[in-house]
C-alpha cells in the first residue's frame, strides 16, 4: 500500500507543477480523442488537464511515461512485484521473502529466539526485542518498568519515558491509554501513542501534555487555496498557552474542477472509523504475533487478522489517508489513477459503497502506520 500511497502522491505533485496555486483537471477521455490500446491517461500540458480511462485489465497499473519534462502520457502496465521483506512472524513462500529470518515454516518467517544474540528489533521473534545487550529479551509486559522505547514494551502497549538514564522510572502502559490533558513523559516530535488522539504537545517547559481531539476547524472535505496555509488549520486547544493546533495539508484532488481540498486530521469523518478499527486490531490477540516493529505494519495485520476486519482496515486506512485525492473524483480518474483504492473498497464494503466524497463513506497525514512505526523503531 505504500507504493499505492507513493504513487498518488506523485501525480498529485505533477497535477500542481504548472502553477504553484492551480491545481490541474481531471477529466474522462472524450469520444473524439484516439489512444493507444494501452494509454490510460494522456496530460494536454497546454491546459493542464488529464484525460483518463480505466485500464482494459483491473490488475494493471497506470503508469506514467514522460515523453518531456512537461507532457506525460500514463501506460497501462503489469505491476512490478515488490520485495516482500517479511519480518519474523509474518507470511512466506520462500526464505527469500523473509528479512532477517533463519527460516520460513509453514508460511510464517521464523525469527532469532529469546536469549540468542541479535543486532536488530526487527531479527527477533514476536514477543521478543533485541537488547542493549544484543539478545532477543521477552517484551516488558503492561505495568512494568525498565523500557526506552515502544519497542520494549508488548505490542498492545508503549513507553512513558519520564526519564533518560533511570530506567526504573520508565513504565510500558496501554497503547492511548491516558486522558486528554493527561501528562505524558515524552512527546516525540508532536507524538505519543499513550495519548487518546496521539497529539500532544509542550505546555510549561519539558513538560508534556496529551492534547484535546483535532479537527479541521472548517469541516471535512474544506476547500482550500494552495497559498492560504491557514485554510486547513484545526480547532484550538486552550488547555495550551498560548493555544495549541495542528495543520492538515492543501492537496490537489483529481476532479474536474481543480479543487484542492484539506487532508483529514484525527476529529474527521474520514479518520474516525481508521481510528475505530484500528484499535479493535490493538485490542486482538493477534497483534501478539507481529515483530515487535511492526505491530502497526499492513503486512502483519493481513497475515493474522482474519479477512473481513483486514479488508474493513485497509479500506479506512486508504480513505484516511486520502481523502483529499479522491472527493468528487470522476470514476474514470478512479479507475484509472486509483484501482487499488476502489479494490479495497469493494472487498471491504461487498461494492456497495460509491461514494468518494460524502459522509458516510469518508467516515493523521501521515499515515499512522507509518508514525508508530518511527516512534517504536527507535
Amino acid at each position: 500500500m505504500v507504493g499505492f500511497l507513493k504513487s498518488l502522491l506523485l501525480i498529485a505533485l505533477l497535477s500542481c507543477a504548472y502553477g504553484l496555486n492551480q491545481c490541474a483537471k481531471y477529466l474522462c477521455k472524450t469520444s473524439d480523442q484516439d489512444f493507444l490500446p494501452e494509454t490510460c491517461a494522456y496530460q494536454d500540458n497546454i491546459t493542464d488537464t488529464y484525460y483518463a480511462r480505466k485500464c482494459s485489465d483491473s490488475s494493471y497499473d497506470c503508469v506514467s511515461d514522460a515523453t518531456s519534462s512537461y507532457q506525460f502520457n500514463y501506460t497501462c502496465k503489469v505491476p512490478t512485484p515488490l520485495p516482500v521483506n517479511s519480518l519474523p512472524g509474518e507470511w512466506c513462500k520462500t526464505l527469500d521473502d523473509c528479512l532477517y529470518s533463519t527460516a520460513c515454516n509453514d508460511g510464517i518467517c521464523i525469527g532469532t529466539p529469546k536469549g540468542q544474540p541479535c543486532t536488530y528489533n526487527g531479527q527477533c521473534e514476536p514477543g521478543t526485542f533485541c537488547s542493549s545487550s544484543n539478545v532477543c529479551t521477552a517484551q516488558i509486559e503492561i505495568g512494568e518498568t525498565g523500557c526506552l522505547y515502544d519497542s520494549q514494551c508488548v505490542n498492545n502497549g508503549a513507553c512513558n519515558i519520564t526519564s533518560q538514564n533511570d530506567l526504573s522510572m520508565n513504565k510500558c502502559l496501554k497503547f492511548r491509554s491516558f486522558s486528554v490533558h493527561d501528562p505524558v513523559g515524552h512527546c516525540n516530535t508532536g507524538f505519543s501513542t499513550l495519548c487518546p488522539y496521539i497529539y500532544c504537545a509542550e505546555k510549561e517547559p519539558y513538560m508534556f501534555y496529551c492534547t484535546d481531539l483535532f479537527s479541521t476547524a472548517n469541516g471535512t472535505g474544506t476547500q482550500c487555496e494552495m497559498n492560504n496555509r491557514g485554510d486547513c488549520d484545526s480547532n484550538e486547544d486552550s488547555f495550551f498557552s498560548p493555544a495549541y493546533s495542528v495543520e492538515g495539508d492543501c492537496t490537489c484532488g483529481f476532479n474536474s474542477e481543480r479543487i484542492s481540498y484539506c487532508s483529514a486530521l484525527p476529529g474527521d469523518a474520514p479518520y474516525k472509523k481508521y481510528m475505530a478499527q484500528l484499535l479493535k486490531w490493538v485490542a486482538s490477540e493477534a497483534i501478539f504475533s507481529c515483530n515487535t516493529l511492526n505491530r502497526f505494519d499492513d503486512n502483519c495485520i493481513k497475515t493474522h487478522w482474519d479477512k473481513d476486519n483486514y479488508n474493513t482496515y485497509v479500506y479506512y486506512e486508504m480513505q484516511a489517508n486520502g481523502y483529499q485525492w479522491y472527493v468528487n473524483a470522476p470514476d474514470c480518474v478512479m479507475e484509472a489513477f486509483a484501482q487499488n483504492y476502489l479494490q479495497a473498497q469493494a472487498a471491504a464494503t461487498g461494492g456497495n459503497d460509491n461514494d468518494n466524497g460524502g459522509d458516510d463513506s469518508a467516515t493523521f497525514l501521515v499515515s499512522f502506520s507509518i508514525l508508530t512505526l518511527a516512534l517504536i523503531s527507535q
